[in-house]
């Protein structure tokens, strides 16, 4: 039994590892980190402007300045960076028209359009989408991400009449409640991204239990990989005596690059997990 158990799991492993191998996961990441790195603040702008419409600004701003401190690990000269910066991007919201909104559009689909043509290749998928379905794709992607941050901001803003309820009925801290519930909402958040990354974007939809593992994977290995460089950053790396001012850049594309390897790290876990039990259907 044991023996049988073993030998599945040395497949399983061996599958990934091939994945790897034959799908240069490592340069495909570069190319995807490079498009996250460049795609980002349109992102960003992009929630705030399409969120505020229906919850008010600082609170939208509020959670994106909470979830990148909750994805991105503190870094040496990060300081309130990330907060001047979300909040720089609310006060360019009210001058957006519509050519500056279809120009940001144009930039962050683009991304998708990318990660729709590596995830093909990881799933080996050789009839692909149509040019204009691939971008009509890309926009479901981008509703998704505005949708969760729409859904995680109301969440935000009846939170504090959620936590005084409950901690009248718990008498629990205000505080100590409100840190238990973002640990479990940002890690639900990031999650439902990545299976929505890996369940939408290839050209077949996959299983869904591999996808749903896949994305699992991904969820605890980036926060695990955010602990470690959090120390790495702090106690191992000398940054700011070689980049100086340019420390915080530097780090943070180091750590989209990491960002990229882990999520089709997780493509290639969903499709182990397929071909492994493959015989079974």
């Amino acid at each position: 039994m044991l023996h049988n158990y073993w030998l599945v799991a040395k497949k399983f492993v061996v599958r990934i590892y091939g994945g790897v191998m034959k799908h240069n996961t490592p340069a495909r990441a570069s190319a995807i980190s490079f498009f996250v790195f460049s795609a980002m603040i349109p992102v960003l702008l992009l929630m705030i402007y399409g969120a505020s419409f229906l919850v008010p600004e600082p609170t939208v701003e509020r959670l994106l300045d909470e979830l990148l401190h909750s994805y991105v690990p503190e870094m040496p000269a990060e300081g309130t960076l990330v907060q001047q910066t979300v909040s720089r991007l609310g006060l360019v919201r009210s001058d957006m028209g519509i050519v500056s909104v279809l120009g940001l559009l144009w930039t962050t689909v683009g991304g998708f359009v990318l990660l729709q043509q590596v995830l093909d290749e990881i799933w080996e998928i050789h009839q692909r989408r149509a040019f204009l379905r691939q971008y009509l794709m890309g926009f479901v992607m981008l509703a998704i991400l505005l949708g969760l941050t729409v859904a995680a901001s109301i969440f935000t803003a009846v939170s504090p009449f959620l936590m005084t309820v409950v901690t009248g009925a718990l008498q629990t801290s205000w505080l100590t409640l409100l840190h238990l519930v973002s640990l479990i909402v940002f890690p639900i958040v990031l999650f439902i991204t990545c299976f929505f990354i890996y369940r939408v974007l290839p050209s077949h939809r996959p299983r869904l239990w591999p996808t749903v593992t896949g994305a699992l994977f991904a969820t605890v290995v980036i926060y695990v990989s955010r602990s470690l460089f959090m120390i790495y950053t702090h106690y191992l790396g000398h940054y700011q005596m070689i980049y100086g001012a340019l420390t915080f850049v530097m780090l943070l594309t180091f750590w989209i690059y990491i960002l990229a390897i882990i999520v089709l790290l997780g493509a290639e876990v969903s499709v182990a997990i397929e071909r492994t039990h493959a015989p079974e259907r």
